[in-house]
């Protein structure tokens, strides 16, 4: 009885240990498998100072206004054709992020053994919006592109403490802390390393969260423990929406940006 206990906790011990020093393949699956088939929405161009970045432009002038989207895992840059449409059709120029490595998957052990992978994704990120900002900028996140756009606003808000570098959040299908999940792929918590965080938000901007009831990778639970950063903030609950399957909440968020002055803007 006792070696059989001492076997399984032995195999069990090994497998955490497998589980974490592999972490980054489960929380960026993105970066080390082929991206999936489909096409980008038109009108793109790839910046030369943000490489992995893809611009679109509103009809008309240039925009002054600028909607930064962070994707989820098994995404890439643009796939997110309906937040895309729905930017634009606001009058929103759109940067659509690509994560490090995305590009190019099937070559990034190094990306999955290497603790610092997780915070470099925000700081690519970060580097992309600093390059890429307008006078009015809005970041919106998806699925684990929701923690990555909550961190990027911290590190606006600590560069211009004394200015309102984010005009609103939007977090769709996302979590409040990225460690609570580890258990569900057997991991116990204190071994995860990704320090993704929203519980949280700082700052005084409209906060927009949308989640589905029925979410199995993040329950619905963890949109409430989001703290919005002003009373401005709201949480949308959409009756029976999974995980990929909740719609874009166009008609909502429409009527969130224009009650926040947010709407067409010029």
């Amino acid at each position: 009885m006792i070696f059989a206990l001492a076997a399984l906790v032995a195999v069990y011990g090994l497998y955490a240990a497998f589980v974490a020093r592999n972490q980054n393949r489960a929380v960026f699956p993105g970066a080390f498998q082929a991206p999936p088939g489909g096409q980008l929405v038109g009108g793109s161009r790839r910046p030369s100072e943000a490489p992995g970045a893809l611009v679109f432009e509103p009809s008309g002038a240039p925009s002054e206004a600028v909607a930064f989207l962070f994707h989820g895992n098994f995404e890439r840059a643009a796939g997110d054709e309906a937040a895309v449409r729905f930017y634009l059709q606001q009058g929103y120029a759109v940067v659509a992020i690509e994560y490090p490595g995305y590009e190019n998957p099937g070559s990034n052990d190094v990306f999955a053994l290497s603790p610092a992978y997780p915070q470099a994704v925000i700081d690519d990120a970060f580097a992309t919006v600093r390059a890429l900002r307008r006078t009015r900028t809005l970041l919106d996140g998806r699925s684990i592109g929701g923690f990555v756009a909550v961190a990027v606003a911290r590190k606006l808000l600590a560069e211009h403490p004394s200015a309102a570098p984010v005009e609103a959040l939007v977090l769709r299908s996302t979590g409040a802390r990225l460690c609570d999940r580890a258990w569900s792929v057997g991991l116990p918590p204190f071994l995860c390393r990704v320090p993704y965080d929203n519980r949280t938000i700082p700052g005084e901007f409209p906060i927009f969260v949308v989640h589905g009831t029925a979410d199995e990778i993040f329950p619905v639970a963890e949109a409430r423990r989001i703290s919005p950063p002003s009373p401005r903030g709201e949480i949308l609950e959409i009756e029976g929406g999974m995980h990929n399957t909740t719609r874009f909440p166009s008609e909502e968020l429409a009527r969130f940006l224009a009650k926040n002055g947010f709407k067409n803007p010029e």
